[in-house]
């Protein structure tokens, strides 16, 4: 395998859809559990000034994460992922090569998880590092098919 993308370069927008939806497929049981327990309090005989104040808990909380997330994506700390990059796949490793000059690279023993999240591939390198590949950053559907191929077959993880 060897594809080099399109330049690409993720937004503000783009980051923040990729955590709060990781954020979601992470942490479902618990969205769950707590929409479950404001039905069965809805439905109870429990006084309204009890499930309104519920309900605004469980709106407040959401809406934290969500402000949170947005605020972070815009942090000047985070700069260096909204840089314009490509990225060549081979069969040894990832290559980046930045706007600004910076070059990384990455052997495939070193990623330790992959990721699907809303049209875009996170290639993990630790807990909470990853390479973020949009699918739209292949030059064709057979380079993204290849890739696919590859990350079933050939990466062990």
């Amino acid at each position: 395998m060897n594809i080099k993308t399109i330049h690409f370069s993720p937004s503000r927008k783009d980051m923040f859809k990729v955590m709060v939806m990781s954020f979601f497929k992470k942490n479902w049981i618990l969205k769950l559990m707590m929409i479950i327990m404001i039905g069965m309090i809805w439905i109870s005989s429990v006084e309204q000034t009890m499930k309104l104040g519920l309900s605004f808990f469980v709106i407040l909380y959401y809406g934290y994460l969500i402000f949170y997330y947005w605020i972070y994506t815009g942090s000047k700390s985070n700069r260096a992922f909204y840089i314009e990059r490509e990225m060549i796949l081979s069969d040894d490793g990832i290559t980046v090569n930045a706007s600004d000059g910076s070059q990384g690279n990455t052997n495939w023993d070193n990623v330790i998880k992959v990721t699907e999240v809303a049209d875009v591939f996170l290639l993990y390198i630790s807990k909470s590092i990853f390479y973020y590949l949009p699918k739209s950053a292949f030059k064709s559907e057979n380079e993204l098919n290849e890739f696919e191929n590859f990350l079933e077959k050939g990466l062990k993880i």
